[in-house]
């Protein structure tokens, strides 16, 4: 197949994979999403009035047994609707992700940055501007592009040996790029890599969330300016939603088949993923360290060169890697001691020219294999509050960049 005919192939996936996230259909993630915390409290609240009521009828000495079938059908039709919605949206997410990897994802070290770049480029490329697409950038376009540069930055720190996680370096010590099923680290580090990235903006769509972002009666634009409590309150309750829904909104798929060593293998290794991706969701955006910055610094970068904020402007672009290629240099300069054992790796950051001086993906993919670290540096610096003032201006938007 030509060049040509590939990337025609690659970019109608990603068109594809854009609407299965975001759509005006009731079956795209971001719908059953909405859905999820606008429904199920009422519809918690319906099953268990229904087994309630189910239960009375079975002690009710006066009640029929058609009475008490007519009860116990009604209660189990509910809760198989609700464990049909919750492996619904499993299936979903898990399909989501694994898109994603193929598109991102090849069977050597150079192929997948080819990928990579590839991808993020026609991200860039393809990213509407309107102010009325708000919605489909910050819950389609970032949530993909963040989901790169995480994979990469992983990829990057664990190549480094910059992270001593025994499990993150055991996968990747088997990590087998031309069996991705069988494949440890793509199972069972990837994936639950990607779905964290597309669970975490989604507790904004929790009518708490939109209360603090449109106000009560819906009077706000969503896209004002927060003031620092508004904002606080709003990633708590954020955080906290999307935490939920991957606790109450999903269910593991039941194992196809009779073997008994199998499926409880299966069922550990799914409960091990949902674990982790918890362990993803819970990291405290305070958190200095190499692992805590995972989904922080692709979430800030994504701020800098993809639309969203009031104050984005596309003509600016090329400096976004200047401005972090600065802070780097201040971060040498003016490092606190609690950095100091990651001293090895800013000096890397420092010397790193992966991004260039244009978006990401955009000139050559050789640029990725050394930018990550560039970008740990940038969430470093901006979290030691020597930046603040712009720290603030970037981030003031209703929706979190």
């Amino acid at each position: 197949m030509k060049k040509t005919a590939k990337s025609s192939v690659m970019v109608y996936r990603l068109e594809r994979l854009l609407e299965v996230l975001y759509s005006s259909e009731p079956t795209c993630f971001f719908q059953r999403s909405k859905a999820f915390f606008a429904s199920y409290r009422q519809q918690q609240a319906e099953l268990k009035q229904a087994e309630q009521h189910w239960q009375q009828l079975q002690q009710a000495p006066g009640a029929s047994q058609a009475q008490c079938q007519q009860a116990r059908h009604h209660y189990s039709e509910l809760q198989y609707q609700d464990e049909r919605a919750r492996l619904t949206r499993w299936a979903d997410l898990h399909m989501l992700a694994e898109q994603l990897l193929k598109l991102s994802e090849g069977e050597s070290n150079s192929e997948t940055l080819a990928f990579s770049a590839r991808l993020l480029g026609c991200l860039q490329i393809m990213v509407p501007t309107a102010k009325r697409q708000r919605e489909l950038v910050q819950f389609a376009y970032k949530p993909l592009y963040r989901a790169v540069l995480s994979l990469r930055l992983l990829d990057h720190l664990l190549a480094q040996q910059l992270l001593d996680e025994p499990a993150l370096v055991s996968h990747y010590q088997l990590r087998n790029r031309q069996a991705p099923d069988d494949c440890p680290y793509r199972q069972h580090v990837q994936l639950p890599i990607v779905m964290a990235v597309l669970l975490q903006d989604i507790g904004l769509l929790h009518p708490d969330a939109l209360g603090i972002i449109q106000g009560e009666l819906a009077q706000f634009d969503s896209g004002r300016p927060l003031n620092l409590d508004e904002r606080e309150r709003l990633l708590k309750v954020s955080s906290a939603a999307s935490l939920a829904l991957l606790q109450q909104g999903f269910g593991i798929a039941p194992y196809k088949g009779n073997d008994k060593a199998e499926r409880e293998q299966y069922f550990a290794a799914q409960q091990q993923r949902l674990h982790w991706l918890s362990q993803l969701l819970q990291l405290d955006p305070t958190d200095k360290t190499l692992f805590g910055s995972l989904l922080k610094v692709p979430q800030v970068y994504a701020s800098i060169v993809l639309p969203g904020r009031q104050r984005f402007n596309y003509a600016l672009l090329p400096k976004a890697a200047l401005l972090m290629r600065e802070v780097v240099k201040g971060t040498r300069l003016q490092r606190p001691r609690s950095v100091d054992q990651r001293l090895g790796c800013i000096r890397l950051i420092s010397r790193s020219t992966w991004c260039g001086i244009y978006p990401t993906g955009l000139i050559s993919n050789r640029r990725i294999a050394t930018s990550l670290p560039l970008l740990t540096a940038y969430i470093r610096k901006n979290r030691s509050n020597q930046i603040a003032g712009w720290s603030a201006a970037s981030s003031n938007t209703a929706i979190p960049v």
